[in-house]
């Protein structure tokens, strides 16, 4: 997912149990901010974006089968 955010941090909020995570793997690329989102087959979330905490990176690589693959890969 391709969003025109940059500098805060994308949280998924889940809307069946309430919880709320940081995005597992995200990057900011020339104002945009790029999430990798895996659902389940009826699975949801909404993705709400907060001022990132102060030293924050996004995360670069992701971790899929055991493998890790560069995030770039999905932008």
């Amino acid at each position: 997912m391709c969003v025109r955010v940059s500098g805060k941090q994308p949280e998924l909020w889940h809307p069946d149990s309430g919880k709320i995570e940081r995005a597992a793997a995200w990057r900011e690329k020339d104002g945009v901010t790029i999430v990798l989102l895996n659902f389940d087959a009826v699975g949801s979330a909404f993705v709400v974006f907060r001022e990132a905490p102060a030293g924050k990176r996004p995360r670069g690589r992701v971790i899929r089968n055991g493998k890790d693959e560069a995030l770039a890969k999905y932008s």
